[in-house]
């Protein structure tokens, strides 16, 4: 995660990573996350610490996420 955030990667960068990697939706499935994060410990950290959608079952809000990396 912390590459996420390292020099050169700005909000809007990780933003629009995410909205590309969601299919423009506000959410990214479980399934998106487990086949792009190979790293198990990436996964597990994206999946405990974005938060959960209510438009879809096992899927994750990105929008709250980029913020609260970008917020420390």
């Amino acid at each position: 995660m912390k590459r996420l955030v390292e020099p050169g990667h700005t909000q809007e960068d990780v933003h629009v990573a995410f909205t590309d990697l969601a299919d423009k939706e506000t959410y990214v499935t479980g399934a998106t996350l487990t086949r792009t994060f190979m790293n198990v410990d990436h996964l597990n950290y994206l999946r405990e610490n974005m938060p959960p959608s209510d438009a879809e079952e096992d899927a994750f809000e990105h929008a709250p996420f980029v913020e609260s990396l970008f917020s420390r």
